[in-house]
């Protein structure tokens, strides 16, 4: 069999190793043209460094969070003995929630294989078998198999600490059509871990809470005395949803109810928004609805946040169906 000359056989090697975040397994070397001997050569000259039984990465490159993912794969992807099942690996979990923006970091890496499947043990790496593989979705990140979105923010539901922070992945998962509600309602099962918790975010977000501020606030309210208010609600054409309504009953003139807004960091970051927000209380309250902005500081020492809310519900409730008389601004 005439041999590959070398330059090919390195082109193709570090063409490999570019897609693949500086990281290869040996059999891509040898099937790229390399001998068993130029692979050990470059092992011991500390060209390529191990990284796992017989995945190496290129000297002097960082180790990033994707080529640790890559090297997890590849790994179990070409070490597994059962040649039918080996080419059904995901990088699952934290790991992939931070490949595709849901995480900033992973404590190990993840990856999923059919149940039965065996798989190297690995420093760093847990391997979760699934007793049904089609009961996920795999996409590529970077040509990196990964579970599905909404796979991976379902995944989050047992890894997280609190609803809160699974509310603010799924929330922004939503709010860019990401996934849609119907699919990650479609991945709780009975008995599976998180699934509770996912049930209780979904709960959550259908009563059109968009942020685990909204959450928090409205649960200290409610918990208080106020009546259960609408959210999402459109009350004057072009001012968008509100976060909080509560209407007053029976009102034939203003106020017709009120408004709390929860306002996190969005006017600290963003110009366009903090000018909407204050046009926005500006008709609303022209419109007849005395409007309330509460962040987080208010929520965490909730005490004052409470007593005028509170006193606004009893204001208003003391009110005639006419109102306070008081004519409204154009």
């Amino acid at each position: 069999m005439e041999r590959v000359p070398t330059d090919l056989v390195l082109s193709r090697v570090a063409a490999l190793m570019r897609t693949q975040h500086a990281v290869l397994h040996r059999r891509q070397a040898l099937g790229c043209g390399m001998t068993a001997r130029e692979v050990e050569r470059r092992l011991a000259t500390r060209a390529w460094q191990r990284v796992h039984r017989e995945v190496y990465a290129a000297a002097g490159t960082a180790v990033t969070h994707q080529a640790r993912c890559w090297a997890a794969w590849l790994a179990v992807r070409y070490g597994a003995r059962d040649r039918a099942r080996y080419r059904h690996v995901a990088v699952a979990g934290a790991a992939a929630a931070v490949l595709q923006g849901m995480a900033q970091s992973a404590a190990h890496i993840e990856l999923v294989v059919p149940l039965g499947t065996w798989a190297p043990p690995l420093r760093g790496v847990r391997v979760r078998r699934l007793r049904q593989w089609g009961e996920i979705r795999v996409t590529r990140v970077e040509g990196l198999p990964v579970t599905s979105r909404h796979d991976t923010a379902a995944r989050m539901a047992a890894l997280l600490r609190d609803d809160d922070d699974l509310l603010t992945i799924l929330q922004e998962e939503l709010f860019h059509r990401r996934t849609t509600m119907a699919k990650l309602a479609s991945r709780r099962r009975k008995g599976r871990a998180g699934s509770a918790r996912l049930g209780r975010v979904l709960a959550v977000l259908a009563t059109g809470a968009d942020s685990a501020l909204h959450v928090r606030g409205r649960s200290v309210l409610v918990g208080a005395g106020m009546p259960k208010p609408d959210c999402g609600q459109e009350l004057i054409d072009g001012t968008g949803d509100t976060d909080c309504f509560v209407a007053r009953r029976g009102a034939t003139g203003p106020p017709w109810g009120y408004v709390i807004e929860w306002d996190g960091a969005l006017h600290r970051t963003s110009r366009r928004k903090y000018r909407f927000g204050l046009w926005k209380r500006r008709r609303l309250e022209n419109g007849g609805y005395p409007v309330f902005r509460f962040t987080t500081d208010d929520v965490d020492d909730p005490a004052e946040m409470i007593a005028a809310v509170l006193a606004e519900d009893a204001r208003q409730r003391a009110l005639p169906p006419e109102g306070d008389g008081r004519a409204l601004a154009g």
